[in-house]
């Protein structure tokens, strides 16, 4: 009978050879420990501190005046740049930066460590706040910056401003005359409706004004920075958002940089022990 199953070679096929799989391992490179790279030099050192400015020992023979605005110009800026009070001003804003050197926040946090005159100045940064109440801000109308009650904040400000002065243990009218301009320009331009790093600059020399009249002194330093300067953000931050301050600054794309600039440079140096990269200082206008 005849069988239906496939007919089958006599000889069957040979078992394909399987090739030999290499080894990957001799194929990877060796893993050796990295070395360890030289310490990186400092290439822009730290610039100089200037000195702290000096006290008055005797303000009777001097004579004040109110600043008013004299750099209208690149040549006035120049000007500015090499005068004494630019020395004044960096050797303050510096000094105040090397007093806070890794010193952390919890350091001056109880009202205790701070002195009478900086309990005092915490106290006008307050009541400046509390008159924020007195002037809610008006309907925008459209305007997306600037809301004209800012204005009535500033007055209010204003008439409050000789009293503080008072509390501060200042008697001279021409001496509370020119530090009060400082302090009032330092919570924004009443004409613009705008506030900027120019401001916080008259908020610093506003207290350079009250160390030099001896209302401050040098222990008060760290207290300034981690407590009053920290104080004065604050409200002026309020102030912003309430009153939609436009960041004052030549250009829009500008305002984003320039609206706070002093925090950079009051905060604790800590990274002042390793290499740094900071520039010089500016010269542009």
């Amino acid at each position: 009978m005849a069988s239906n199953r496939p007919l089958q070679s006599a000889t069957a096929p040979a078992a394909p050879q399987i090739s030999s799989i290499p080894n990957l391992k001799d194929r990877l490179p060796k893993l050796e420990p990295r070395k360890r790279r030289a310490p990186t030099s400092n290439p822009t050192p730290v610039p100089a501190t200037p000195a702290v400015p000096g006290q008055l020992q005797d303000i009777s023979g001097w004579t004040f005046k109110v600043p008013s605005r004299r750099i209208l110009s690149k040549r006035d800026h120049e000007l500015f740049l090499a005068s004494p009070s630019y020395g004044t001003i960096v050797g303050w804003v510096f000094g105040l930066a090397d007093a806070v050197v890794d010193t952390p926040c919890s350091a001056v946090a109880s009202d205790s460590d701070l002195s009478e005159p900086v309990r005092t100045l915490l106290g006008i940064l307050d009541e400046a706040e509390s008159l924020m109440k007195q002037s809610p801000p008006d309907e925008q109308g459209g305007s997306r910056f600037g809301n004209k009650a800012f204005r009535g904040f500033l007055d209010l400000v204003a008439e409050r401003a000789d009293g503080w002065h008072k509390r501060l243990g200042l008697d001279d009218a021409a001496a509370v005359a020119e530090a009060r301009a400082y302090l009032t320009q330092s919570f924004g331009n009443r004409n613009r409706i705008d506030y900027g790093s120019g401001h916080e600059l008259n908020f610093a020399i506003w207290l350079l004004c009250l160390y030099q009249l001896r209302v401050l002194q040098t222990a008060d330093f760290r207290a300034l920075v981690l407590r009053v300067f920290d104080r004065y953000l604050q409200l002026m931050r309020g102030v912003q958002m309430l009153y939609y301050l436009e960041p004052a600054a030549p250009t829009a794309s500008g305002a984003s940089t320039t609206t706070s600039s002093c925090p950079s440079s009051l905060a604790p140096r800590s990274s002042s022990t390793i290499p740094t990269s900071r520039p010089a200082p500016s010269t542009r206008t």
